[in-house]
């Protein structure tokens, strides 16, 4: 879900640091 990512990263961001902590990385 891309564009929910562009909306709200923080929140994205903590929902994927539980499923994936790499996405998290790479978002920040």
């Amino acid at each position: 879900m891309p564009s929910d990512e562009a909306r709200t990263p923080s929140t994205t961001t903590t929902l994927h640091a539980q499923n994936t902590p790499t996405t998290c990385i790479s978002l920040t």
